[in-house]
């Protein structure tokens, strides 16, 4: 009777490494979009077939968005400063690993103001972003990987907003 329980343990047991296989990223890779997103690119393998295997995408303290007050004719205000905001951000998805138990898939990190400009006819734009301490965990396995930290300007050679939208 003991061994019969032994043996359904084991079953039991290495049906569950088959099932988990052995998760692993194969890449991963980080990129700022025109919009100031942090776009992770990755393919992770070794998840067993038709799993559904959730991530989180996450910024770490340090990460940082700048944001200007602009007029119509793309100018700062006398006396506007910059609007800074250190942040922690973090977006998930769930993605299914189909027969071959891989996913190939892409998250993004979205800034937005916690603030917006005071008078009339400014508008606020994105000047710069900082991500640090990035990191892309499969929530479900669990395995994690870091990815770089990334900066970017969004100024033009006189100092004026590429990626605003229009008035």
């Amino acid at each position: 009777m003991n061994s019969r329980i032994l043996l359904v343990s084991l079953t039991a047991a290495a049906a569950t490494v088959a099932l988990a296989g052995n998760p692993h990223f194969i890449r991963a890779d980080g990129s700022i979009n025109a919009d100031g997103g942090y776009v992770a690119n990755f393919k992770e393998a070794g998840l067993g077939a038709n799993q559904n295997i959730s991530y989180v995408l996450s910024a770490g303290p340090g990460t940082r968005f700048t944001y200007q007050c602009y007029t119509r004719s793309h100018n700062t205000p006398q006396g506007e400063p910059n609007h800074v905001f250190p942040s922690t951000l973090q977006t998930g998805g769930t993605f299914n690993s189909g027969k071959n138990g891989q996913i190939t898939a892409s998250l993004t990190l979205v800034p937005s103001p916690d603030d917006d400009c005071q008078g009339g006819g400014l508008k606020l734009c994105l000047v710069s972003v900082s991500y640090v301490g990035v990191v892309l965990r499969d929530t479900s396995t669990p395995t994690e990987t870091q990815l770089p930290s990334l900066s970017r300007d969004f100024l033009d050679s006189q100092n004026r907003p590429t990626n605003c939208e229009p008035f």
